[in-house]
């Protein structure tokens, strides 16, 4: 991985507004060279799939200050997430069957999905060690990763040609039956079938974009203006909105829930520290389906909706020594 960037930053005033911020760009070249092995000839032999990219991704900061405790910040960002190497196989597989031959292409042409962020926020500063905020947020999600079942009709390769029952294959997978377009020997047996299914998997980058757009409020509070013993009591809540639009193509986002809130009580005096935190999750989708099947089935896992309390607490006797909970 090759990158290079370059930022700066930037402060005036405008209307009798201060604003402040920086914005650059970064440059990022990936290169892979994944070695896999295969067959040529009927001997075994190593062979590289190369599958090189680059990027270029923008970035942009602001804020501005409306009045001494008023400030609003937007910023909007590019950003990448490289496929896991690990599973980039660069070999595919062939199975082979009296009545079917499933093929699962290699993995290693699928490259990163990006993203273009955009946020905004208008934040209050009430009092020390204090805010309330709200902020909106939209994510444009593109060459996200999928699979598909192919049948490229009338090539020939190294499992024959192939026929279908449709003339235009549906993408991504479905509704279709597969075919070789011959006969098939079974070299043990020496028994011949005729038009063996075939099912192959091909890995790919989908052209949909999905849309994550939400909204959240923060709202921290320090009660240090009350009296002693009460100055010590603060707390802090969260809730998050997220909503998410996918193309028709695309693959249903997991594990993004819908709703969610964190409730946070804390008092800190003496010495002494207790917090109390109740964080909750609506449902959902930990797992789309539709796979091959595994030990967890191969249905869409949803994880339902409930929350969970977290207690912490702390003394302090003196510089050397405190208790935890």
């Amino acid at each position: 991985i090759n990158a290079a960037y370059i930022m700066g930053e930037f402060e005036g005033e405008i209307g009798g507004f201060f604003y402040s911020g920086n914005a650059g760009i970064r440059y990022v070249e990936t290169k892979n060279d994944l070695i896999g092995s295969g067959i040529i000839d009927g001997e075994a032999a190593p062979f590289v799939t190369e599958n090189d990219y680059s990027h270029t991704l923008p970035s942009f900061n602001m804020s501005v200050e409306l009045t001494d405790d008023l400030i609003l910040r937007t910023a909007y960002s590019k950003g990448l997430v490289r496929p896991n190497l690990r599973a980039q196989t660069p070999s595919g597989t062939i199975s082979s069957g009296i009545n079917s031959v499933k093929i699962e292409h290699p993995k290693s042409d699928v490259e990163p999905y990006t993203s273009d962020s955009y946020d905004l926020s208008l934040e209050w500063y009430n009092r020390e060690g204090s805010a309330i905020s709200i902020g909106l947020f939209q994510k444009e999600i593109t060459n996200l990763f999928g699979t598909r079942n192919i049948c490229p009709v009338g090539q020939e390769s190294s499992y024959g040609g192939l026929i279908s029952d449709l003339e235009e294959i549906p993408q991504p997978d479905g509704g279709f039956i597969c075919q070789e377009s011959g006969s098939y020997t079974l070299p043990e047996s020496g028994e011949t079938v005729d038009n063996r299914e075939v099912n192959i998997k091909q890995f790919y980058n989908i052209d949909d974009t999905i849309d994550v757009t939400g909204y959240e409020i923060a709202i921290q509070q320090k009660l240090d203006f009350l009296p002693y013993p009460w100055n010590g009591f603060g707390g802090v809540f969260n809730y998050t909105h997220v909503k998410t639009d996918e193309g028709p193509d695309a693959p249903p986002m997991t594990r993004i829930a819908p709703e969610s809130y964190n409730l946070i009580g804390y008092y800190e005096n003496d010495g002494f520290s207790i917090r109390f935190a109740w964080n909750w999750q609506d449902e959902k989708l930990l797992s789309a389906g539709g796979g091959e099947p595994n030990f967890l089935g191969s249905d869409a896992r949803y994880q339902t909706a409930g929350g969970r309390l977290d207690l912490s607490a702390s003394y302090k006797l003196n510089k050397n020594l405190s208790f935890n909970l």
